[in-house]
């Protein structure tokens, strides 16, 4: 592309020298001037030469009498002698060169990176709202400011960057991470007490006093902690608040069949291309036969290239890929192995250590039931408001 470029440039002449082939090529070497895509032709000898190097070609031609024709003249300097005389091509090439110019200087298009909580449209819009958007002219804007302003202004955002790359706003943001609310203190008394059976292991308590010793055994419903603590001058009347952590047993089931179904994605269909034009989307190509009900879409956004050079327009393919449903059959260790994954991942999400694990299968006529038996340790502690008839 860049060799292309020079080329056109810096200029090109084709010449037909009507002399022997044999002799031309001869006396060229002999001259040392450069000459390129040379060919036999019965009229006598093509040659090309670069535009400054014409004028040496004609004069050696000149020298020795050899006739010589001038076929084809390219490049910038004949382009731009061949527009004067034209000068609605040249009016338009002015004008267009204004365009892309003026375009230049707005925002296009703007890719979000960085985000997690806010999606990206949250983003564009917060942006849109200080004063940033597609379709702003960002050459007024100071965008070193703006990225520390943002951040004052809106708690959301902790950090700004935004880059421009030609007409597209690349903007880097980190959240802000907001601290979860101070739980506001309950009114009255409430006690822990055990919402199943177990053996304690430990205390995690904030407030409140612990009523049995470790490694106690104790019931669904018995009370764990009380909600007073001791200070000067006796006890005092406040919330509990902790963990208790105990010895369990969890048991759990669940039954696989051996006929599942699952949904699964068939060749992608184009469905529709548009152009991102100063936020606006303008379709100019649709799929009308495409009749699926179920489907998932995806896009892909690619730059039109001219010269090399993107185009500040996003051209966007949307695809669907259509859905269907598929029956299939699982053996009977394919069903076990399945029940015992859901199983594990169950008991592990109510657990915070797993002690033993014992499973059970029972093959039936459609299915697979695994029962698990489990000894984990876990928060057994609930709290419970104490009535005026207990105080």
């Amino acid at each position: 592309m860049i060799g292309r470029i020079s080329n056109f440039i810096g200029g090109e002449r084709r010449y037909l020298i009507r002399h022997p082939a044999a002799l031309a090529a001869t006396l060229l070497l002999r001259s040392s001037i450069p000459c390129f895509n040379g060919r036999v032709c019965p009229q006598g000898y093509e040659i090309s030469v670069e535009r400054r190097e014409g004028k040496a070609l004609e004069g050696l031609l000149n020298a020795r009498g050899i006739p010589f024709e001038l076929q084809m003249e390219r490049g910038l300097v004949p382009f731009l002698l061949g527009a004067c005389r034209r000068p609605g091509l040249l009016l338009g090439v002015v004008l267009a060169l204004f365009f892309i110019y003026e375009c230049s200087q707005y925002v296009w298009d703007i890719r979000v990176s960085g985000n997690e909580l806010l999606s990206s449209e949250q983003v564009i819009e917060i942006l849109k709202e200080e004063g940033f958007a597609v379709g702003s002219r960002y050459a007024n804007i100071d965008l070193h400011r703006f990225c520390n302003i943002v951040p004052l202004n809106r708690q959301e955002i902790a950090w700004l960057s935004v880059n421009m790359m030609g007409t597209v706003a690349e903007v880097q943001i980190i959240e802000t991470v907001n601290k979860p609310p101070k739980e506001e203190p309950k009114e009255g008394l409430f006690n822990l007490v055990a919402d199943r059976e177990g053996q304690i292991v430990r205390y995690e308590l904030s407030t409140g006093r612990a009523l049995v010793n470790v490694g106690s055994t104790v019931k669904k419903g018995q009370m764990l902690v009380a909600g007073f603590s001791e200070k000067e001058g006796g006890l005092h009347p406040r919330v509990s608040a902790g963990r208790v952590f105990a010895k369990v047993w969890l048991f759990e089931e669940t039954f696989i069949p051996f006929k599942q179904s699952k949904t699964v994605e068939e060749k992608a269909v184009m469905l529709k291309k548009s152009v991102n034009f100063l936020g606006k989307e303008i379709i100019f190509l649709k799929n009308s036969r495409f009749l699926e009900e179920k489907y998932v879409t995806i896009d892909d956004e690619y730059f039109q290239t001219v010269l090399g050079v993107d185009l500040p327009l996003p051209i966007t393919v949307t695809y669907a890929l259509p859905l269907r449903e598929v029956t299939y059959t699982v053996d009977a260790r394919t069903a076990e192995a399945l029940a015992k994954e859901q199983l594990s991942k169950k008991i592990q999400s109510v657990s915070e250590e797993l002690l033993f694990r014992e499973y059970e299968v029972i093959e039936k006529e459609d299915g697979v039931l695994v029962i698990c038996k489990a000894l984990c340790i876990t928060d057994i502690a609930k709290a419970v408001e104490v009535t005026m008839d207990e105080k």
